[in-house]
């Protein structure tokens, strides 16, 4: 039967391959045609997915997090207004972006309960009492020289300690990170900063990408030992983020 099968197609004329070509084309060209379509119809679907409000919102929330522009320059120095501007981009639209607080403020330097935790904005010192408890207040008027003078601290010495071995380049990124947080020098988002701040230093002194993403609590936790005068524990969060 095969060898009938084979005899037959050897025989077959030109005209007969014609006409049969005439039979096999269109139907492959029409699936290919239902195929396409069908291809169409997903890709188009999908692209109408994309842009449907709900993910609108989400992407404009995510563009709140992308920084104005880089702190440091290309020689690793920081200024005032490059904190400012990250700040004002961060917390667009809303009344205290981009300013300095005009509060004075004070830093809880370890949790008493959940009233006390963290930082409480206060007129005046005696506005807060804690028993047995280091308290710490930076009044607004000191922001500004206080801030500079950790800024200028940095700018001085960047350059060195770009050069120097690991252990010395996280101590010096922990001080000034340390010092930061307990100036807070913004009314909300000085954690954020801060954080954004570190990664973007981390960056420049270990000349690799870093992302400086911690367990919050621990780094929390760790911030308020560093603001009683043990950084160890912060030095080791952010040394376990850099071997990442």
């Amino acid at each position: 039967m095969l060898r009938n099968y084979m005899e037959g197609i050897e025989n077959l004329t030109t005209s007969d391959w014609i006409a049969i070509a005439a039979i096999i084309v269109p139907l492959i060209f029409g699936a290919l045609v239902v195929i396409l379509k069908w291809l169409w119809k997903v890709i188009s679907h999908r692209k109408i997915e994309v842009v449907t409000p709900s993910l609108g919102d989400q992407f404009s929330k995510l563009n709140k997090q992308i920084k104005a522009k880089s702190f440091l320059n290309s020689n690793g120095k920081l200024s005032e207004e490059s904190i400012l501007e990250n700040h004002r981009v961060l917390f667009q639209g809303e009344k205290n972006a981009g300013k300095f607080r005009e509060k004075n403020v004070y830093i809880s330097c370890c949790r008493i309960n959940d009233d006390l935790e963290g930082t409480v904005l206060v007129e005046q010192p005696h506005g807060i009492f804690v028993e047995n408890k280091t308290t710490n207040l930076m009044s607004h008027e000191k922001i500004r020289l206080t801030l500079k003078s950790i800024i200028d601290d940095w700018n001085q010495k960047v350059s060195k300690v770009k050069h120097y071995g690991d252990k010395e380049k996280i101590e010096f990124i922990a001080r000034f990170h340390i010092y930061f947080e307990m100036i807070h020098p913004f009314f909300d988002g000085n954690g954020r900063i801060g954080r954004m701040l570190l990664e973007e230093q981390l960056c420049y002194l270990f000349d690799k990408i870093i992302v400086f993403k911690p367990d919050l609590k621990d780094y929390y936790d760790s911030v308020q030992l560093a603001s009683k005068g043990n950084e160890h524990d912060l030095r080791s969060l952010i040394y376990k983020e850099v071997k990442k």
